[in-house]
């Protein structure tokens, strides 16, 4: 069994829609960490955006984060803060500020890396 934890931070170029307060997110860069069988460890890696979008709508005064294409969707948690950003998810979490129009999404994916290095540690990765 093999473990991944991954952080990944998405900066998007985002047109807003203002008028139906729908945001159509597009990502330019996306960054995390990938595991290296060879060195049975983690690095940081970059990773392929083409063809991602995310979609962050209101539907019945309630806001949600969407993946464009999928059934996948992340509720909010109420509405946006005064600092204008909006949180949705639990697990995987979603940031999205309406001030700077860029998101950030830190996902969380467990799985076993093989043998801790240190006597008694525990099998996975954490961040």
């Amino acid at each position: 069994m093999k473990a991944l934890l991954v952080a990944v931070i998405a900066v998007s170029l985002v047109p807003a829609l203002a008028s139906t307060e729908t945001y159509i997110c597009v990502p330019t860069a996306m960054t995390g960490f990938s595991y290296n069988k060879q060195t049975r460890d983690f690095e940081v890696a970059r990773f392929n955006t083409a063809g991602t979008q995310y979609a962050l709508s209101q539907k019945d005064g309630k806001w949600s984060w969407s993946f464009v294409g999928t059934v996948l969707r992340y509720e909010c948690d109420g509405t946006f803060d005064a600092d204008g950003i909006i949180k949705c998810g639990s697990v995987n979490e979603v940031h999205f500020s309406k001030k700077t129009l860029r998101h950030q999404i830190n996902s969380i994916a467990w799985v076993a890396i093989g043998e801790p290095r240190i006597p008694g540690a525990n099998k996975f990765l954490t961040i």
